[in-house]
Order: C-alpha cells, then structure tokens, then sequence
C-alpha cells in the first residue's frame, strides 16, 4: 500500500492503482471528491456489523444474507450491502468511492482501468489491470482493448531499510538492493521490455524546506554512452521534517535497456544531512496477454 494525495487529502492505494489513477488525473480527470479508498480490516468489521445483525431464519427487510465465522447475518440497515470483512475490495487498496465530477469522468473512461461493478452504487470504481490502457505507450500496445496481463518488479534500497542513509549537501546515492556498496552502485529496477508504470517511494528525515531529488536513469546496456535522464522529482520537507512520497512515472523499457533510480540532496540545504529509510520502487511492465 502506498500513499497518494489527492484533492490535498492523503490516501492509501495499491500501488498499481495509484499509478493509474494519478494517470487518469495527468489526462484530466478532476483530481478532488474522492470519498473513500484503503479500508483497514477493523474498519470493514465495523461498518459491517452496522448494518448486519445475527439471525438464523429468514431474509431481513431488505433480502441480504451474509455467513461470516460460522454465524448467519441479515442486513438491517438502508444504508446499503457491505462486504464480509477481509473479502472488501477496499482492504486490499483496489477501490475507491468518489462523487461527481470525478465519477462521471472515470465511467466515461474506462481505458484508465477503473470500473464501476455495483448498479446500486454508482459512486463505488474497482481497478481492473486487464482493463488498463489508456492512451500513449500503453494505447500504442493495446489499441484494440485487448487483455493486458501486468508484471511486478519490486526492489528496495537495502542501506536504507537496514541502517537508514545519511545524505549531506550535494551527496547522492542510487537504489541497491546489496547492502555495504558505494553509492555509485546501482541496481536494475525493470525486468522485461516493454512499456512501464514505475513508482518510487520515499521517506526521509531533515529540516524542514530542505529538499531532495530522485531521477530515473535510462542505461542502453548495448552502448558505452551516458545514462538518459527521463523524470526528475523535486521534493520539499514539510514543516515537521518529514518527507512521506510516492512518485509514479510511465516510460517504455526497449531492449537491452536497464532502469536505475537516484536520489540526491540538494546542495543547499540546511541540514547537515537527512536521513533516508524508505528508496523503493515498484515497476509494472503491462503486456499482451
């Protein structure tokens, strides 16, 4: 699960949905009236046994009958079906619930992979990878709409995770999944060829307005030339010290083609360094089935 602001909110998405929906707003989608994503379970637990009660013969006023651990429940309340907890589309970060204009938006473009499974609730969109290919490098694979099958590289800076960075003035440092290496030691974050989501996520500790920057590289392996740089991010310390992000870019994988992800600090911050916890990276190589 990774965080997403939107509309100056902060939610909790699956990763791949997230990358697809900030697509869908870089595309125009209205990027405010989100209600609801990432549901935790004791959430589910309790916005289900407000609206279920145990009854172990007939069908409630409204026809709705659950098992959950052994036990019949009928729904009792108006205001509308919740899921068994643990089988909710909303724990596992895959859903979301918005209200117009972004609802009209998102089921009048159904290339961005999110889709609308309940008639009685128009509000509530599922992602569906299969369904995702909106336009550009995915639409230039999938222009007829055809079944998109999704591969998951995850790698994480070890250092990092282990020990945590220092980061001074000026220094950088690329994401490796070997501990004890020099900074200068990258490793590869893509697998196969083909067009990608990419995000990096982020968390860091320093004064705050200081800033950091992460760059994806482009190295054509079959060459001796200098990497390509394709997305940089810049990123401010908020007021309590704290940088909290995930960053999502799209970009085609060609062959021979490796990716590694960079982050610097900024040679004029304040701090003497911050600490770097969190430099992972999720990429998603979208292909036809």
């Amino acid at each position: 699960m990774i965080l997403t602001t939107l509309g100056g909110t902060t939610f909790a998405l699956d990763a791949p949905a997230a990358a697809a929906l900030e697509r869908a707003f870089d595309d125009g989608c209205p990027r405010t009236h989100i209600t609801e994503t990432h549901r935790p379970y004791v959430e589910q637990v309790r916005i289900f046994l407000e609206r279920y009660t145990v009854q172990w013969f007939g069908n409630g006023p409204y026809g709705d009958v659950r098992w959950w651990k052994g036990k019949r429940y009928v729904r009792t309340s108006n205001r509308g079906m919740a899921a068994i907890p643990g089988t909710s589309i909303h724990g596992n970060g895959r859903a979301i619930d918005c209200n117009d204009p972004m609802r009209s938006w998102l089921a009048a473009h159904p290339e961005y992979g999110w889709r609308q499974t309940i008639s009685s609730e128009d509000w509530h969109f599922e992602f569906d990878a299969r369904q995702y290919r909106p336009k550009g490098v995915l639409g230039a694979l999938n222009p007829t709409g055809q079944e998109v099958k999704v591969k998951h590289y995850h790698t994480q800076d070890a250092t990092a995770r282990n020990t945590g960075r220092m980061v001074e003035p000026g220094e950088t440092f690329h994401l490796n999944t070997a501990s004890g290496l020099g900074t200068d030691k990258a490793s590869n974050i893509v697998g196969g060829i083909g067009p990608y989501v990419i995000t990096l996520h982020i968390y860091a500790e320093g004064e705050p307005g200081d800033v950091l920057e992460v760059v994806l590289l482009w190295d054509d392996t079959t060459t001796s030339g200098p990497h390509s740089n394709h997305y940089v991010e810049r990123m401010d310390f908020d007021r309590d010290g704290r940088i909290n992000r995930s960053v999502t870019f799209q970009h085609g994988v060609a062959r021979g083609d490796a990716v590694y992800a960079r982050l610097t600090a900024a040679p004029g911050n304040t701090a003497p360094g911050v600490k770097v916890t969190v430099f992972d990276s999720d990429a998603y190589l979208f292909v036809a089935a």
